[in-house]
């Protein structure tokens, strides 16, 4: 996987800023704390990670403090034969765009691409892997957990390939695990043939005793028959008894009613006298209760009196001091105008600077993309003069291999001659002279016919046979065909073609970069936009300070009008602070004259409210007075509660005579119960009597042991095959787990290429005594130096920092051929001394020539021996080429000293929305 591009909009403190990178090599971002280096790390799995609807405290982390914005993420990524641009917005109107562009575009949305994104991501890489390698900032120490990655371990197999038996061993292995699939699955379980024959026998055991079950069934139905006999001439007994009970149970219910409606009216009679005695005695209740309400109105009536009349007094001196507040108030508020008119005049001063600033860079940018765009026109022209490419030169290359194929293939055909001579001699081979020595022959091939003429006037004509000739024939075909196809192709030879190809190749590459550049400038914007957009900001920047009227010098520089800014700013901040006081202190004086005369009114209220109750008591008490007395009150509760006592003596007597009586109605249910139950069980006796001599009829023609001789000859034939199968089984199973033993033991060599990869790193590092040992899961587990050997967890923090950061190399360079995953390192290498850092620089340089590296740092002079690197520095977004590392060691700077570095490159315009002093750029509003 290769990262090409990253574009972040409104995330954390970056206002928008676009990363390009190249495909290998080493990345350096470095720039101050807090100005977003670690947001472009984070960033990388955030896109990829995190659905756009999420609401997770991750997401509610990235938003901007400073402004309500949708954060916005942009990557361009190439991984296996895919290319694509994935784009996400989060918080504010959330959107998942996926582009891609190789190896066909495809273009979706939403939750279609983000599932998409992931499916490509799994497809084409160890995702787990690239996780795993994650260095972010505080993390340095770390164990890396690399046992069972994908990625790594295909690595590792081709790495350790000599530890294996070849390619022998592997087909082996593969007819022996064929065969063992015949019996098992994957997982080591039997496969659905070998259930289907366990089934089988399992089915033809059932049958067997299905049908032995069958036949020991016939003789129990025959013993029961015997037994029903009996049992139907005592179940007639019982149900004549048990008609005779339910006759005398209804007798019973029926003088049980009788005495239940007497007890249910003598129950009615109490009722109504205890509610005469009942109400009789509430009334001389509610007469005693509006007694003591009276007396308590008259009370709270004569206690409101004075806090009416302290309440007016704190009344009068509110008003006074609510004068008073509205006054400073006011002049607050004044002075608060004054000063946010200021303020806006200081703003737009600086926003006038900062658009100079703007201009100035626009202007480099129109200018870049005039000037490529005509070098993209001259590369067109040497591009469609070149009439080669890789399918031409694809086939010239198949023509030339037929062509020496078929050459070859002439030669060994041919007759094979060969002329000795005594002395000296000229003989004549085909019309052509030769001068052949002593002890050195004269040797030809001949693929047709050949004359030789020798000393002495003996001429030799040596034929080949037919499949010389025909091989001859071939072979000038041949030539013909790749002569044809190279004047086609408007080249002289293969190499001439290659030759063409590296260059058209090299012109496309040119062309890409100038393309990626143009658009990097153009953005969303063509060059006439671009430069009109130059035009109206050079005109509002012209118009501004002619149209300026304030009473204060316009500032020289930024910085000036900066200062300006916050200066009127915070003057402003202390106006709005004095006036909010005053404003808060009149907002109190008002309240509290709200709330006395809200008392007084409540005082008031109440006053009234009491004298109203007071009367309303004493007449409610006078009318019950005059509408029956209390002494003849009292005289009707004595009367009826005599009356109640009385029947209630006389409903005792009858509930107790109902009580002996007893639950007759549950009697005559139980019997009426029993009754019916003794008639069933009758009816159904007879039934199954006649269902049994039913069955021992139907039994003698169905011949259950002739079918019992069949099932047991099937359950043979299957008990057999199934033994035969289970043993060809076994055997498999033998010989797969003892070859998958001995390989496994061969392949723990695995870990073998990574720790030599690691100490290959290390030792020029620390130096040609340092090696380290690895544990079962792949992680450092011991660090030998100078006859030394420590654990790891005893090491310095600086010493483990630095092997955390060998391993991942040493991981990503076994996993670069198979398309490997960027490496992220965040803030690392704060513990190790100028000696390490710089050997480790030229390590980390030396790995990134088949990886990619991204290094973010706040500490650049870290990483000055890192050659050659990319080095982007925010939040000026400048870029670098690193091209020489510093002196060796004495020559080393210690940290915190910046090292010499080559003149930077400013950013295309537009490139980074930070400004000078990496506060965000205020709309321009243009």
């Amino acid at each position: 996987m290769r990262i090409h591009r990253l574009t972040l909009r409104n995330y954390r403190a970056i206002s928008e800023y676009r990363l390009d990178l190249p495909g290998n090599g080493v990345v350096v971002i470095e720039g101050e704390n807090e100005v977003g280096k670690s947001s472009i790390a984070e960033a990388l799995w955030v896109v990829f990670d995190v659905p756009d609807s999420s609401d997770s405290e991750r997401i509610r982390a990235i938003k901007p403090v400073d402004r309500d914005a949708a954060t916005e993420i942009e990557v361009e990524v190439s991984t296996g034969e895919y290319r694509f641009v994935y784009f996400k917005r989060y918080h504010r109107s959330p959107r998942t765009e996926l582009r891609i562009q190789a190896p066909r575009p495809e273009h979706l949305t939403g939750r279609e691409a983000h599932d998409r994104a992931m499916a490509i991501l799994k497809e084409t890489m160890d995702t787990t892997l690239w996780s795993a390698l994650r260095l972010l900032q505080g993390e340095s120490l770390n164990e890396v957990p690399l046992a069972g990655h994908a990625s790594l371990a295909a690595a590792l197999d081709e790495a350790a390939a000599a530890h294996l038996g070849g390619d022998r061993e592997e087909s082996l292995m593969d007819r022996v695990h064929r065969e063992y699939r015949l019996y098992f699955t994957e997982t080591g379980r039997e496969n659905r043939d070998f259930a289907a024959l366990r089934s089988a026998a399992a089915a033809a055991e059932r049958a067997v005793r299905d049908i032995e079950k069958r036949i020991d069934a016939l003789d129990a139905l025959a013993e029961r028959h015997a037994e029903l006999e009996g049992e139907s001439a005592r179940l007639g007994a019982a149900a004549t008894e048990a008609a005779a009970a339910t006759i005398a149970a209804r007798e019973e219910v029926a003088e049980h009613k009788r005495l239940a409606a007497a007890v249910e009216n003598l129950e009615t009679r109490a009722r109504l006298a205890r509610s005469e005695r009942d109400a009789a005695l509430a009334e001389l209740e509610r007469r005693g209760r509006v007694e003591q309400s009276l007396a308590a109105a008259r009370e709270r009536l004569a206690l409101l009196e004075p806090q009416r009349a302290s309440t007016a007094e704190e009344l009068a001196r509110a008003e006074h001091e609510l004068a008073r507040v509205k006054e400073q108030a006011a002049a607050a508020e004044a002075e608060h105008r004054r000063q946010t008119a200021n303020a806006r005049v200081a703003g737009d001063d600086y926003a006038y600077h900062h658009e100079r600033l703007q201009v100035e860079q626009m202007a480099e940018r129109v200018e870049r993309v005039q000037r490529n765009q005509a070098e993209l026109r001259e590369l067109a022209g040497r591009l469609n003069a070149i009439g080669v490419n890789a399918r031409v030169i694809a086939g010239l290359e198949a023509l030339d291999r037929e062509y020496q194929q078929a050459a070859s293939r002439a030669g060994a055909e041919g007759a094979a001659v060969e002329v000795n001579v005594q002395s000296p001699a000229t003989i004549s081979f085909d019309g052509e002279a030769a001068h052949v020595e002593p002890g050195t022959p004269f040797e030809a091939r001949v693929a047709g016919e050949a004359v030789f003429v020798l000393p002495g006037g003996i001429e030799v004509r040596v034929r080949a046979g037919h499949q010389a000739a025909q091989a001859a024939a071939a072979a000038a075909e041949a030539r013909a065909r790749l002569e044809a196809a190279l004047t086609a192709a408007g080249v002289a030879s293969v190499v001439e073609a290659r030759e063409l190809e590296s260059e058209r190749r090299a012109l496309i590459e040119r062309r890409a970069g100038l393309e990626r550049q143009v658009e990097a400038d153009l953005r969303d914007q063509t060059a006439e936009s671009l430069a009109a957009k130059l035009s109206r900001s050079r005109s509002w920047v012209d118009g501004y300070e002619a149209s300026r009227h304030a009473s204060v010098p316009l500032p020289a520089t930024l910085q000036e009008a900066r200062e300006a800014r916050d200066a009127a700013a915070a003057t402003e901040a202390l106006a709005a602070t004095a006036h909010e006081a005053a404003r808060e202190a009149l907002q109190r004086a008002t309240e509290r004259l709200s709330e006395l005369k809200a008392g007084m009114e409540r005082l008031d209220h109440q006053a009234e409210a009491a004298a109203r109750e007071v009367a309303g008591l004493a007449a409610s008490l006078d009318e019950a007075t005059a509408r029956e007395p209390a002494e003849k009150l009292s005289a009707r509760a004595a009367e009826a509660a005599a009356a109640l006592a009385s029947i209630d003596r006389e409903l005792e007597g009858a509930r107790r005579s109902l009580d002996e009586l007893g639950d007759a109605a549950a009697r005559l249910a139980a019997a009426e119960a029993a009754e019916r139950k003794a008639g069933q069980a009758l009816q159904e006796a007879e039934r199954e009597r006649s269902e049994v001599r039913g069955a021992l009829q139907h039994a003698g023609e169905s011949g259950l042991h002739q079918q019992l001789q069949d099932a047991r000859s099937a359950l043979d034939a299957a008990a057999s095959e199934l033994a035969s199968w289970e043993a060809r089984a076994n055997a498999a199973r033998t010989l797969h787990d003892t070859l998958k033993r001995h390989r496994d033991a061969a392949r723990r060599a695995y870990a073998a290429p990574l720790q030599d990869r690691v100490q290959e790193f290390g030792r020029a590092v620390f130096g040609p005594t340092f090696a380290i040992e690895l544990d079962t899961e792949l992680r450092i587990a011991r660090r030998t130096l100078n006859g030394v050997t420590l654990e790891f967890h005893r090491l310095s923090v600086g010493a483990r920092e630095q092997l955390g950061i060998l391993l991942r190399l040493a991981v990503a360079s076994l996993v670069s051929k198979s398309g490997g995953v960027p490496l992220v390192l965040d803030d690392v290498l704060g513990w190790s001394d100028p000696r390490r850092l710089r050997r480790i620089g030229e390590v980390l340089a030396l790995a990134a020539r088949e990886t990619q590296v991204l290094v973010l740092t706040c500490t650049p002079e870290r990483f000055a021996s890192v050659a050659p690197a990319t080095v982007i520095s925010l939040p000026s977004g400048a870029v670098r080429r690193q091209e020489v590392a510093p002196a060796p060691d004495p020559a080393v700077p210690p940290p915190g000293t910046a090292p010499r570095r080559a003149a930077p490159v400013r950013q295309p315009a537009g490139q980074a929305a930070f400004d000078l002093f990496g506060e965000p750029v205020p709309p321009s509003g243009r």
